[in-house]
Parts: C-alpha cells; sequence; structure tokens
C-alpha cells in the first residue's frame, strides 16, 4: 500500500514545457503517478519516462543494455555526498511525450489459460495462471 510507479506524463506536453519544469526543479508537476498494488502489470516501451517506487517488486523485460538515462534524481546524493549525474541533454532525444489515458494493462488472468499481459513488435508476455492440474 502506497507504493507508487511514476509512468509517462500526467498531461500533454512537448520538449519546451519538460526543459522548463526541469529548469525550473518542478518537473513532478508533469510527471504521472500510480499507486500499484501486487499483481499490477504496466507496459513501459522504451523512450517512456519512468521511476520505480519504494516498495515495488517487478519484472522489466528489455534488451540487454547499460543505458539508463537519469533525467530528475529526486535530490539523492552519491556515496561522496555529491548529486548523481543527470542525463538530460541525451534523454531528450529518446523521451516519447505521447500522453495516455491509461498505462495500466486490463488483463484478467483466467483459470489455465493464456492471457497477453503486453505486446510489442519485439517480444509478447502473458501469464498463465495455473490453479488446476492440466492434462
Amino acid at each position: 500500500p502506497g507504493s507508487k510507479l511514476q509512468v509517462g506524463f500526467n498531461r500533454q506536453v512537448d520538449a519546451e514545457v519538460y526543459l522548463e519544469k526541469l529548469k525550473n526543479n518542478q518537473l513532478t508537476e508533469i510527471l504521472n503517478f500510480e499507486e500499484v498494488t501486487a499483481g499490477d502489470t504496466y507496459f513501459i516501451p522504451a523512450g517512456r519516462v519512468h521511476a520505480i517506487g519504494k516498495g515495488i517488486l517487478l519484472a522489466e523485460i528489455q534488451q540487454t543494455s547499460d543505458i539508463t538515462y537519469r533525467i530528475y534524481d529526486y535530490d539523492r546524493r552519491d556515496n561522496e555526498g555529491n548529486p548523481r549525474e543527470l542525463h538530460t541533454d541525451l534523454a531528450l532525444d529518446a523521451i516519447d511525450f505521447t500522453i495516455f489515458p491509461e498505462y495500466k494493462t486490463k488483463a484478467v488472468a483466467k483459470a489455465n489459460e493464456s492471457v497477453e499481459l503486453g505486446k510489442c513488435p519485439y517480444f509478447t508476455t502473458n501469464v498463465l495462471d495455473l490453479t488446476q492440474v492440466v492434462d
């Protein structure tokens, strides 16, 4: 309870608005935050701004890569007390500013049946709820 996932934006913004909010330390005003509960599923494609909140365990399916663009860090510090590096210029080219009315997937698990959770050109993710013995 109380765990939040930041995913996408809460209103339509463009690069100019994004940079202005970033410059004025007001980025969280335009970010979308979703309260999550056990079993919730979100499909987050490349380019969608996101951050994983406290208390969330998740499975992140992605191409092998060590690239993460940190655009905001909630004033966190490194081991020496310095602000951690941000990658605002690099991220700007990668951010998808598309707004969506709903970020959470609506898949409902069905007993002994494969249900699609998310799909893109690179993979499909299904859940299989085995509640009975399958012959």
